[in-house]
């Protein structure tokens, strides 16, 4: 019997809820970001022409020590009108290769340059989903 992975969860919430949490919170943080902070986009089309059947890419580009680095992530395509707001491109830029590790730091990196409390402990992602990794510590996550 094949297994519906949109319901999968950890105790608390499935991973189709996590994934729009995720996508609708990208979006939000895109949609409020100044267009001078740096180039944000959408695109059907990879920069190979290629695609992935009921998706599109978003991406944007976040300036760390003088270089322009990618965030990207693969949205449904029931989300691409939400995505008005962001410049529509025939295919997007290359990938410079990030991994969801990378996109975790590059983003931890841009928060702690954009507010004035405590830097945050490096995060990094686990098997476990109820884990994360604290400055070398395993924490159980609490229900929030």
């Amino acid at each position: 019997m094949p297994i519906d992975h949109s319901k999968v969860s950890d105790g608390y919430h499935s991973f189709k809820e996590l994934y729009t949490h995720r996508n609708l919170l990208y979006l939000a943080f895109l949609y409020e970001r100044p267009e001078s902070s740096g180039r944000s986009w959408r695109s059907r089309l990879h920069n190979d022409g290629s695609s992935f059947d009921g998706w599109f890419v978003v991406g944007t580009e976040l300036q760390m020590d003088n270089e322009a680095v990618q965030i990207t992530y693969h949205l449904p395509d029931d989300l691409w009108s939400s995505c008005h707001f962001l410049e529509t491109l025939d295919k997007a830029p290359h990938w410079d290769g990030h991994t969801p590790n990378d996109v975790v730091e590059r983003l931890q990196k841009f928060l702690s340059r954009h507010t004035e409390k405590e830097k945050a402990p490096p995060m990094r992602i686990t098997e476990d989903p109820r884990q994360l990794h604290v400055d070398g510590k395993s924490k159980n996550r609490t229900r929030a």
